[in-house]
């Protein structure tokens, strides 16, 4: 009925030209999954008020957990987690992104990327 498509992140650091993925940039041990996963969470329940279901309804979006391999780019002071069409929710959801503020996640950041991602411009996402 309708087409498909996927986008695909490429984070990279300019510094050294390396591709880094969401599990490189946060410290060892820290618990940035669960952090991320309830921050989603806390924004689907959003979601699905604004749409009048029960803040629990899985009717619209079915999020469990965030993956190893999880999509995300960097966008002014945020990480966006996003994911691929039927992914989580129905084609009309169109690809569903949260916003992580990285006044949630600085503290569980590796430094080196602290800095890269929120305190200059020598990463990107293609």
């Amino acid at each position: 009925a309708h087409g498909i498509y996927e986008y695909v992140p490429y984070n990279i650091d300019l510094t050294s030209g390396n591709t880094f993925v969401l599990n490189d940039i946060f410290t060892q041990n820290s618990n940035y999954e669960q952090v991320i996963n309830d921050k989603i969470k806390s924004q689907i329940k959003t979601l699905n008020k604004e749409q009048g279901l029960p803040e629990d309804s899985t009717q619209l979006y079915a999020f469990n957990k965030i993956k190893n391999n999880q999509k995300f780019y960097i966008k002014d002071d945020s990480i966006v987690i996003f994911f691929d069409l039927y992914e989580i929710a129905p084609y009309v959801a169109g690809v569903p992104e949260f916003i992580i503020k990285k006044e949630l996640i600085n503290t569980l950041l590796i430094p080196k990327y602290k800095e890269i991602i929120f305190y200059s411009s020598k990463a990107t996402t293609v």
